[in-house]
């Protein structure tokens, strides 16, 4: 692939459908993030998913994780309930903290320009080591530096 022989980092966002050149794409992934809301629906959907990519395109499922967005602590799937669906620990959670994300949004703004530290950085912070592979540092803008190596 030519994109893996320039850059150490690629991100792509692929539809929730399988076809032959998304197949390609998550077969030449190192890790596959299937990034899904806490509901009944998107449970069995990644369920499936999950089945799918391990067993009919052989994507080994250390390579898979699950990535919970506006997880809420109160709704009956939890955590333990994700894990179970890939047989191991790789379910992130990013708070829910739509207010503040819508706006920043709205505002135009990049959610980390914010002075107060919230849950949802942190979680972004974890997620974002864990998928590069680089450390997340804890400084001011950290998350910033980190978007800035992936695209140097």
């Amino acid at each position: 692939m030519m994109l893996k022989k320039n850059y150490d980092q690629i991100i792509i966002d692929l539809p929730k459908i399988i076809d032959p050149l998304s197949t390609v794409i998550l077969d030449q992934a190192d890790q596959i993030a299937l990034v899904i809301q806490q509901g009944l629906v998107d449970f069995r959907n990644v369920l499936r998913l999950v089945k799918i990519l391990n067993k009919e395109l052989d994507i080994p499922i250390d390579k898979i994780c699950i990535v919970i967005n506006r997880y809420d602590s109160k709704n009956r799937l939890q955590i333990n309930d994700y894990k179970k669906i890939i047989n191991y620990g790789d379910v992130f959670t990013i708070t829910n903290d739509f207010e503040r994300v819508i706006n920043a949004t709205d505002r135009g703004i990049p959610l980390f320009n914010t002075p107060d530290k919230y849950k949802i950085f942190e979680d972004l912070g974890v997620l974002s080591k864990n998928l590069t592979k680089l450390e997340y540092e804890k400084e001011d803008n950290g998350i910033f530096q980190l978007v800035r190596k992936l695209f140097s």
